[in-house]
């Protein structure tokens, strides 16, 4: 499954990348904003400006810019695979689409986040003197958790965009796949810290890239196991129901080969 959706992915950004590189661009930058601002009222060290400016602009970062530009790009890379074409408007309109239901699951997101990170430096130091052990577990339990939190939150936007769900049920969507397909999971975070550690060792193509190309990882995971979770249950369906479900052999994104790629007006 990792193997195809890389492949998926990596012809889903070769055909679209100038649409992508735009779309990524806007991922970049626009949580930068606030949080440029975040970073000075830090750096000032007034906790009034900590206060007033810094958390409002980490919230607006993480809680609402973040989740609304990657719900914006998931849509996006949906359309070009449903469709092998979109426009770049596309990406507006998965904005426009999920706006609600991406700000709740990001601030969401965001909250439980702050609680992990919180209880794993306040309990080892709480109990450090009755009970160090019994802190350092409850520390590392609120690690482990806000690991999982992550690794959840890369089906996130491709649940958003292909289910018509609550912001809760998208939630426990993204969470039970994380859970279902571990070895699918961490291979899919393996490869995006990657990509990050290239989008900061050589600048500024891979940096323009990477919120594209992490993107299109997930939704191509989250693709290919809609159609392997649709198909198990319609073979399950006891009504005889049909549902349209792609074909892995037409899909021109799963069978191109290194021939395509060295010449592709052959394709």
């Amino acid at each position: 499954m990792l193997s195809r959706s890389l492949k998926m992915a990596f012809w889903v950004t070769y055909d679209h990348t100038g649409k992508l590189i735009l779309a990524s661009l806007l991922w970049s930058l626009v949580p930068a904003v606030p949080l440029y601002f975040a970073w000075l009222s830090i750096m000032s060290q007034d906790p009034v400006s900590m206060l007033v400016i810094g958390i409002p602009c980490v919230v607006a970062a993480l809680g609402v810019a973040l989740p609304l530009m990657s719900t914006g790009m998931a849509h996006l890379i949906k359309v070009l695979i449903d469709k092998r074409d979109g426009e770049f408007r596309d990406f507006f309109r998965g904005i426009a689409l999920y706006w609600r239901r991406t700000i709740a699951i990001g601030m969401m997101y965001l909250i439980a986040a702050a609680c992990l990170l919180a209880s794993a430096f306040f309990y080892p130091l709480f109990f450090n003197d009755a009970s160090p052990l019994l802190g350092y577990c409850i520390g590392a339990a609120a690690v482990w958790c806000m690991a999982f939190l992550g690794l959840s939150a890369m089906y996130i936007a491709p649940a958003i965009v292909q289910r018509n769900a609550t912001a809760r049920a998208t939630v426990r969507i993204a969470a039970m796949i994380c859970l279902a397909n571990p070895f699918l999971t961490l291979g899919l975070a393996a490869q995006i810290a990657c990509i990050g550690v290239l989008s900061l060792a050589v600048p500024p193509i891979f940096i323009a890239l990477f919120g594209a190309v992490s993107m299109a990882l997930a939704s191509s995971a989250y693709e290919l196991l809609a159609r392997k979770y649709a198909l198990i249950a319609s073979e399950k369906s006891d009504d005889g129901a049909m549902v349209a479900i792609p074909d892995d052999s037409l899909d021109d994104y799963l069978n191109r080969g290194f021939r395509d790629f060295l010449f592709p007006w052959k394709s």
